[in-house]
């Protein structure tokens, strides 16, 4: 499954790429070994563990699933850290666990971390889209309009890779022309990569 999130996923699968699962997995795994140890293994080996994997997340995040969305990343960091508190571990070592507390911010994380990383712009650095197929019809009510011209026909239908995007968000460079045109997002449609 891809982890990068676009404007096309549901919040089921928002919540599902923003919860880095192999990290947290690897965290419960660690935790139940620590446990079954405990008079033999020290609070700082806990902690350490902790800070490892949160270091850990962002690099796999984008090492191994190329997500390069910055507030992603940041918000997959997060969600490793309160399923690590709800979890206990280390803050019941110290005595900064309450069970209480960790449901409700479980609760609200889970529920509430989808709508945070919603995208100002249906497009982005890293999106696959789809050229229209023919010229509009009418062009878009906005103060300038890129007119196509007979080169960018032959890329008509054609799926390509978002490059780069202008800083007023509205064109995309792509990686079928070589970047030689701005590409208008209206005549762009993302699609699932």
């Amino acid at each position: 499954m891809a982890r990068q999130i676009t404007s096309e996923n549901s919040y089921r699968e928002k919540l599902v790429k923003v919860i880095p699962t192999e990290i947290i997995g690897a965290y419960v795994a660690l935790q139940a070994v620590f446990t079954a140890y405990i008079d033999k293994i020290s609070t700082i080996a806990f902690w350490g563990v902790l800070i490892l994997l949160t270091v850990f997340t962002p690099l796999y995040l984008r090492k191994i699933y190329g997500v390069l969305d910055r507030k992603q990343i940041a918000c997959s960091t997060g969600s490793f850290l309160v399923w690590a508190y709800s979890l206990g571990g280390p803050f019941q070592m110290v005595k900064l666990y309450d069970g209480r507390v960790a449901f409700g911010i479980l609760v609200l994380w889970t529920l509430a971390i989808p709508f945070a990383i919603m995208r100002k712009t249906p497009i982005c650095k890293g999106d696959w889209v789809t050229i229209i197929s023919k010229k509009p019809s009418k062009p878009p009510k906005r103060e300038f309009f890129v007119e196509l011209n007979e080169n960018m026909k032959e890329y008509y239908s054609q799926r390509a890779q978002v490059l780069s995007v202008d800083p007023d968000r509205k064109m995309a460079r792509l990686d079928v022309d070589d970047k030689l045109h701005e590409w208008p997002f209206e005549w762009l449609i993302l699609v699932a990569d």
